[in-house]
């Protein structure tokens, strides 16, 4: 890669000194500005950096063997990092796989517990939505904007939940 087709560098002195000492022992300023500008990703939370065409280097590797950096997706992440996000993506996986449905008498009973609780059965009622389909889920994100009714919705489930596992 050409250095002047680079992304500009990474701003702080860590990733800066990063950037450094990874052209002094890489020995190419484009493997060099990804494990700075990782670094500097890194300090601000995040895992990877979007980099769709990564230079040719026996530091960036596909993830089967350790390499300083991965390349997958038309991103570049640090190789431990990669490596976290697929145990995570695994467990993720095995949780959706194990998701199993309770019988429809015990549907009926969950849902009716719902309603005494919810004070009726409304079935547009989004939180009402979320609770029903979070039934029998091993796996479950509840999302909103402040103000929603996230925690609200999540007691309302476990006290199901709870009421259910009481039967």
């Amino acid at each position: 890669m050409n250095p002047r087709s680079l992304p500009g560098p990474a701003t702080g002195a860590f990733p800066t000194a990063i950037e450094a000492w990874a052209l002094a022992r890489s020995g190419d300023a484009a493997v060099a500005r990804a494990v700075g500008l990782l670094a500097a990703a890194e300090m601000e939370g995040h895992a990877a950096i979007d980099w769709p065409a990564p230079p040719d280097h026996r530091w960036i590797g596909d993830g089967r063997t350790p390499t300083p950096v991965v390349a997958a997706g038309g991103r570049l992440s640090y190789w431990r990092n990669w490596q976290h996000e697929q145990r995570i993506a695994e467990a993720v996986a095995q949780r959706i796989g194990a998701d199993h449905r309770r019988s429809p008498s015990r549907v009926a009973a969950i849902e009716a517990d719902l309603a005494a609780l919810r004070g009726g059965y409304d079935a547009l009622d989004a939180q009402q939505q979320a609770i029903r389909a979070a039934i029998g889920r091993r796996l479950v994100v509840i999302t909103g904007g402040p103000g929603t009714g996230k925690t609200t919705t999540v007691l309302d489930l476990l006290l199901v939940l709870i009421r259910d596992q009481l039967r």
